[in-house]
């Protein structure tokens, strides 16, 4: 059916904590598919950008998004954006 997985990933700002997102805040991300390892570990901080990227996933049945809080849970509000399986052209 799909055979391509794309989205970008970060921390976001908490309007009601200022510190988060801006001065505190940190996660880590990966994709599996099928058990398998699609994108490994990424870590996200504050204040950096986020990160976009796609897998392959042909032949994928079940694709997995994990977050993980990489440590302390301050301020972690991992966002996995715009995420969305397509097929090629």
């Amino acid at each position: 059916l799909f055979d391509k997985f794309s989205t970008c990933i970060g921390i976001s700002q908490l309007s009601s904590d200022a510190r988060c997102g801006i001065s505190s805040g940190d996660a880590r991300f990966r994709v599996l598919g099928d058990d398998e390892v699609l994108h490994d570990w990424e870590v996200k901080s504050f204040p950096e950008l986020s990160t976009c990227f796609e897998v392959d996933i042909t032949d994928i049945d079940i694709l997995v998004l994990e977050t993980d809080l990489n440590g302390s849970r301050d301020c972690d509000l991992s966002t996995w954006a715009d995420a969305k399986v397509y097929k090629r052209g």
